[in-house]
């Protein structure tokens, strides 16, 4: 093996240990994140549990809300959006249960942001998407967490609570 290999490999190699530091730096991030929102959860009376599902409920909202995700929103403005696609979800799982309570909700949403340009319409946008694509999924956000990952990357962290 020639110098300019062993230059090559040792590169490669510092790259896997960087990366590999990262990767561990993200799941202490992580964990720290869970037990932050377990604490927060279980303080409101929420029971915490890990999630057994065969899905990850942070994908799914992920998922749900895409349509208002931009590649440039920082954390303040992505922490507003997913707050708002919290109430909007959670809306529409106790639709079933009452319609005023719905239209109250999105009444108080729209109150609370009136500066906010066709807030309503996307607030039922946002309800018709989470019917339509979504409505197999009846958890409700009991609360979630946005923490910085990598250079430019989020991790969303979300606990919920089994609706029946």
């Amino acid at each position: 093996m020639g110098k300019a290999e062993n230059i090559k490999r040792a590169k490669k190699l510092k790259e896997a240990k960087k990366q590999r530091e990262l990767q561990q730096s993200n799941n202490i991030q992580i964990e720290k994140t869970y037990e932050k929102i377990r604490y927060r959860s279980e303080k409101e009376g929420f029971k915490v549990k890990i999630n057994e599902a065969k899905f990850k409920y942070s994908e799914i909202i992920e998922q749900f809300l895409q349509p208002m995700i931009n590649d440039d929103d920082d954390l303040t403005i992505l922490k507003s959006k997913y707050s708002f696609g919290a109430i909007v979800w959670n809306s529409v799982v106790f639709r079933h249960r009452s319609e005023l309570e719905f239209q109250n909700a999105r009444k108080n949403v729209c109150s609370v942001m009136p500066d906010v340009k066709d807030l309503e319409r996307m607030f039922d946008e946002m309800a018709v998407r989470k019917e339509k694509h979504f409505g197999k999924y009846k958890f409700m956000v009991a609360d979630f967490e946005i923490t910085p990952q990598g250079k430019s990357g989020f991790h969303l962290t979300v606990a919920v609570t089994e609706i029946d």
